[in-house]
């Protein structure tokens, strides 16, 4: 099958255009990416930061005003 002169450039342009084009450029990508790694680091940062505190009689006589001293022990 023979492709006129116009088909030929109009096929060859249309690639071109497609391969110019990436969906993301390295930029972009590696943008994400770091922000990504950010995220994660900021996560595990908060987790640790954020440990569970242990609970004391004080604490507890504060949230229950209510309780004795013997229920205390």
């Amino acid at each position: 099958m023979a492709l006129s002169q116009e088909e030929r450039e109009k096929i060859y342009l249309e690639e071109k255009a497609r391969r110019e084009s990436p969906a993301l450029s390295n930029g972009t990508a590696l943008l994400l990416s770091g922000l990504a790694i950010l995220g994660l680091a900021g996560i595990f940062y908060l987790s640790n930061k954020l440990e569970e505190k242990q609970v004391s009689i004080d604490d507890l006589r504060k949230a229950y005003p209510g309780l004795s001293p013997d229920e205390q022990e």
